[in-house]
């Protein structure tokens, strides 16, 4: 394991577009190697900005939803609280970034997409997860950003909460996939229809997603060897990775959500060397 400090900031300030200023978040970032993995400690376009182009294969994210609840606004209730069942006897940490309405969700994604699909290869791809309430918002920005819109695959959850009176629409989120030009032709194959990996119970991030499904995800194509996730969370896209024996890069702002992360790569080290 090396833990490092990495200076991201460019020194002309000239080079930073007003949208992109982000005065509130450290000039430094902390990175940890563990378990074949690298997890990175910052904001994820400030991180992103500072990474070489066409260096992924892939980025797998799962952002900030800024899912409104029932009769309120995404930035009133607490995420800790939003995306948590009301009889859920663990309380979660808050994590940033859910507040956003709309038109700034689509704008932000936007951006941050754009840096990926610099990263990203040519023939590489983007998969982002997503729920029903703003699925149209980041179809379009990943359009906006460069991709050619893919399409959606469901992700069919075994067990949702219910809603009296309704169709059970929290039974299910959506990956939406766009790639960046052609894909090649030894990697032309057809993909699951769905995804049916039940949420997991055992977490540590409130929307922290099955290590199964993404290994799942992951797997579709061969040549997915380099993973980014600007979003990491609990770190299962890289546990994932390891599992699967690819290399990812994960991006998380908190540092609650960071340090955690972090030990649960060094576990599934330990775990894998004991084996």
């Amino acid at each position: 394991m090396i833990d490092t400090l990495i200076d991201t900031r460019k020194s002309d300030p000239l080079s930073d577009p007003p949208l992109l200023k982000l005065a509130n978040h450290p000039k430094r970032k902390r990175t940890v190697r563990t378990a074949g993995q690298t997890l990175i400690h910052g904001e994820c376009v400030t991180v992103m900005r500072s990474m070489d182009d066409e260096s992924f294969d892939v980025v797998c994210s799962d952002p900030p939803y800024c899912a409104a609840t029932k009769g309120a606004s995404s930035k009133s209730v607490s995420s800790a609280k939003k995306y948590t069942s009301s009889d859920a006897k663990r309380q979660f940490h808050a994590f940033e970034g859910d507040y956003r309405d709309q038109r700034s969700f689509t704008v932000w994604n936007a951006i941050w997409m754009t840096e990926a699909y610099r990263l990203v290869r040519p023939g590489g791809a983007i998969a982002c997860f997503m729920d029903y309430r703003n699925l149209c918002c980041v179809i379009d920005a990943m359009q906006v950003a460069g991709f050619a819109y893919d399409g959606v695959v469901p992700w069919i959850k075994k067990q949702g909460r219910p809603r009296l009176g309704w169709f059970q629409t929290s039974q299910s989120e959506f990956v939406v996939v766009g790639r960046k030009g052609m894909v090649s032709r030894d990697q032309r194959r057809c993909g699951p229809k769905s995804l049916n990996e039940s949420a997991p119970r055992q977490r540590i991030h409130p929307t922290q997603k099955p290590t199964e499904l993404l290994k799942n995800l992951l797997s579709f194509r061969d040549d997915w060897q380099r993973i980014l996730d600007p979003f990491a969370g609990g770190a299962s896209t890289l546990v994932a990775a390891s599992e699967l024996g690819r290399h990812a890069t994960g991006i998380e702002l908190s540092t609650h959500y960071f340090e955690l992360a972090a030990a649960r790569l060094r576990s599934v080290s330990s775990a894998a060397k004991a084996a």
